[in-house]
């Protein structure tokens, strides 16, 4: 327990506020998931739905990039590279699903 307090000292002040925002983030994928099952059995959830529901839950962010993103980044794919001088909608994965990366 130490190293993981030691490692996410620099995000928290204490324990209490670190215990919060494991809460926090719990509450988030758990609201998530709920969302996906909503879908289940009936039907299934498409790209366009599950991207959404991210945002929604906070996942992912949507953010202007006007360069591909790097490794492990998908609006490269999608859009061409003349298309970054005007800005391309990437949506970013928020701390949530880096770990705090």
């Amino acid at each position: 327990m130490k190293e993981l307090l030691k490692c996410c000292e620099h995000r928290h002040n204490n324990v209490e506020d670190f215990y919060s925002a494991i809460r926090e983030e719990r509450s988030k994928l758990r609201a998530f998931a709920q969302e996906i099952m909503d879908h289940w059995p009936e039907g299934g959830v498409d790209g366009d739905d599950l991207q959404e529901i991210a945002i929604r839950h906070g996942l992912i962010v949507p953010a202007i990039k006007y360069e591909p993103c790097g490794v492990g980044c998908f609006c490269e794919s999608y859009a061409g590279i003349d298309e970054f001088e005007n800005g391309v909608t990437c949506f970013v994965k928020t701390e949530l699903l880096n770990g705090g990366k």
